[in-house]
């Protein structure tokens, strides 16, 4: 069985992709810690 570790806090995001995963034979596992989520009103420090 292939793995995926999906990186999101949003526990509705994490179980729709992980049903939807799953009927395929995919495993996923959630990382709620795996990186810092920016928050900015212009696209340009999110880009670089």
């Amino acid at each position: 069985m292939h793995k995926i570790v999906f990186v999101t806090g949003n526990k509705g995001k994490f179980a729709e992709v992980r049903d939807i995963l799953n009927t395929f034979g995919i495993e996923v596992i959630q990382d709620k810690d795996g990186y810092p989520e920016l928050q900015e009103d212009e696209l340009e420090p999110i880009a670089a």
